[in-house]
């Protein structure tokens, strides 16, 4: 088949989403299935290349240096380049993605949804267009295909909620690279307790609720005393700022240890005792997932998808109170939990359940559904 995806971000610049379809888009290829991945051009970036033998052609957009503006702007130029398309089955990948494809006339066209944040745009959503368009947006993607891929069965249930047909919706869950991510020397530990958090600290941190992490943070820097905190990813040069605006000291208290290749990712999960996620909403949790396959049990709110990503009270530890000190107290008592050893096992079992051969495997039965 020749499969094209459609997404406003491809690598270098990858988070979670990305990683994902980088993942389930090279193993395509490997089964002889041909891949354009159409994303748009951002900064330092080529107009075509070739990565895992995924093609990724990028597109001129005029604002690529201002990221609302370039989301914008490419869900509408990418249809341009579709118009004379000659794919067995096109992809559109939510946030962005789904939009262009909700205007896109085909019958071989099908959306691949992370996550929907429904509700939590009217509370938590920083601007006017956050607050009144992405709800309407979300509801539009949800009633434009015939044909759906939905990252976790609580993103298959908002869907259906905002009008899908919960028959053309197949939930695919999400793989480990297990040659990456497995136990590993805890080269970044310095403490007795050490916890820790990775993404995106910039973009679209509100949804990752960081502040009540900091706070949970001082709670139980209050508690335990010889506790570190420790982050990797991008977005630390204005994040550094809100964690000093919390009274805690950088290098002492926090410690940045730097965007980590994916090769080097293990030896962060394993310097962990336990990870850490603040977030109110998550399609499915990329992060939960590696760090359970390093040994490292995770402590999170009992919110959308995060319960699917892990086992409560045996690999993860669950809070159904959203709040700071209620994810503090849970955080300590995982961090005192005698049974560390016994818990790492019981993750990494736990995470061996997840593999991308058979992920990709189901998306192309999905896919050849749509095409037939």
């Amino acid at each position: 088949m020749k499969i094209g995806i459609v997404s406003d971000v491809a690598p270098p610049y990858i988070g979670g989403a990305e990683s994902i379809t980088s993942n389930l888009a090279k193993r395509m290829v490997k089964r002889g299935n041909e891949v354009v991945w159409l994303t748009a051009r951002l900064p330092n970036t080529e107009k075509e290349e070739f990565i895992d033998g995924v093609k990724i052609k990028r597109i001129w957009i005029p604002f690529k240096n201002q990221y609302l503006k370039t989301r914008t702007t490419f869900a509408f130029l990418s249809l341009l380049h579709l118009l004379d398309n000659d794919f067995d089955v096109i992809q559109f990948n939510s946030f962005v993605g789904a939009v262009a494809g909700s205007f896109y006339s085909s019958d071989n066209k099908l959306a691949y949804v992370y996550e929907f944040f429904m509700d939590h745009w009217k509370h938590l959503g920083k601007s006017w267009v956050e607050k009144n368009i992405y709800p309407w947006i979300e509801k539009l993607i949800a009633t434009s295909f015939d044909n759906y891929v939905a990252l976790s069965k609580y993103t298959k249930s908002c869907l259906v909620k905002y009008g899908a047909d919960k028959n053309n919706v197949k939930v695919v869950y999400p793989g480990i690279e297990h040659e990456y991510f497995f136990p590993s020397e805890p080269i970044f530990k310095k403490r007795k307790y050490t916890i820790g958090w990775c993404g995106r600290m910039g973009l679209l941190s509100w949804s990752k609720n960081l502040d009540y992490l900091l706070k949970a943070f001082k709670i139980i820097k209050r508690e335990l005393g010889d506790v570190e905190l420790i982050f990797a990813g991008s977005g630390w040069d204005t994040f550094r700022n809100d964690v000093l605006s919390y009274g805690l000291k950088i290098g002492s208290d926090v410690r940045y240890v730097g965007r980590l290749a994916r090769e080097n990712m293990r030896y962060f999960y394993s310097s962990l005792d336990c990870y850490v996620l603040s977030s109110f909403s998550e399609g499915f949790g990329m992060v939960l997932l590696e760090s359970q396959a390093c040994g490292t049990p995770f402590v999170a709110f009992k919110v959308a998808a995060i319960p699917e990503a892990g086992k409560d009270g045996e690999t993860c530890f669950l809070v159904k109170s959203i709040d700071p000190e209620s994810l503090a107290r849970k955080t300590i008592e995982v961090l005192v939990n005698k049974e560390k050893e016994r818990l790492s096992k019981k993750c990494v079992k736990f995470a061996k359940r997840f593999d991308w051969d058979k992920s990709t495997d189901k998306l192309l039965r999905v896919y050849k559904k749509v095409v037939s």
